[in-house]
């Protein structure tokens, strides 16, 4: 599995780009979406996208580690082609961040790490981050 990963401080835009970036790919030709999950009370999610014959999963909840590894284990299990995942910049022990780098990037492949940052532009921003996700996608993996 090849995974970005957007990566940022609290309340940085995180999530808010993943969202904007799962509407983006859902209004794409040739894409269906195979399952969606909220995290009620907050605008988290994951959720599973076939575009063409690739399998795309996206995981918004970079701050909480147990549910990262509990999503991420059933997408490995739904043999995704690409991960896009956020995670908090901390390096701490037991991070979603530490997961990734550490343990994930042994066993998958980190191909593109982008980072959020304060801005008064945070919409801005974040369409920017989702534009150029969507192009790596449909360059790299989706051949349109």
């Amino acid at each position: 599995m090849d995974i970005i990963v957007l990566t940022g401080n609290a309340n940085t835009g995180k999530t808010t780009t993943l969202n904007l970036l799962f509407e983006k790919m859902s209004n794409l030709n040739n894409v269906e979406i195979l399952k969606k999950n909220e995290i009620e009370g907050n605008n988290d999610f994951s959720a599973i996208l076939k575009c063409g014959p690739k399998k795309i999963g996206i995981i918004s909840y970079g701050d909480y580690i147990d549910d990262f590894i509990k999503v991420f284990d059933s997408f490995e299990k739904e043999q995704l082609d690409i991960l896009i995942c956020s995670s908090r910049n901390k390096e701490t022990e037991n991070s979603v961040f530490q997961f990734i780098f550490n343990k994930l990037a042994s066993r998958h492949s980190i191909k593109l790490v982008l980072r959020t940052f304060p801005t008064n532009e945070l919409n801005s921003m974040a369409e920017n981050i989702a534009n150029a996700i969507i192009v790596v996608l449909q360059n790299k993996y989706l051949n349109v």
